[in-house]
């Protein structure tokens, strides 16, 4: 993964100052939530309720992921920063991702 690879040589090449110390965690549970949401959408048979279903996944997703991210900062106070700043970029990533494989699902793609 992309990801973790371009942490750990910004790190070690001293481009950021310190590793997140909640990498793989991270990872993990953007790598289930984001598998999880797009197998639970592609298997939407009702093209008018999956755009409220997807809008539905992305509440319930920020409210998970606003949940972690709180406990990461609460439980690694000094490594807030570097957290942080990850997560936001692999929340970015993992949820262009999802829109970009899930876009071919709507039905104004298939024009």
């Amino acid at each position: 993964m992309f990801l973790v690879g371009g942490t750990l040589l910004g790190y070690s090449q001293h481009w950021i100052s310190e590793k997140p110390s909640f990498l793989y965690e991270t990872l993990i549970l953007f790598i289930f939530g984001t598998t999880l949401i797009y197998r639970y959408l592609y298997k939407v048979e009702k093209p008018g309720s999956f755009v409220q279903l997807y809008l539905l996944t992305i509440v319930v997703k920020l409210i998970v992921f606003g949940a972690y991210a709180l406990a990461i900062i609460m439980k690694d106070s000094a490594g807030a920063s570097a957290n942080a700043i990850f997560f936001i970029i692999s929340y970015f990533i993992f949820t262009g991702l999802e829109t970009g494989f899930l876009y071919n699902r709507t039905p104004t793609s298939k024009k």
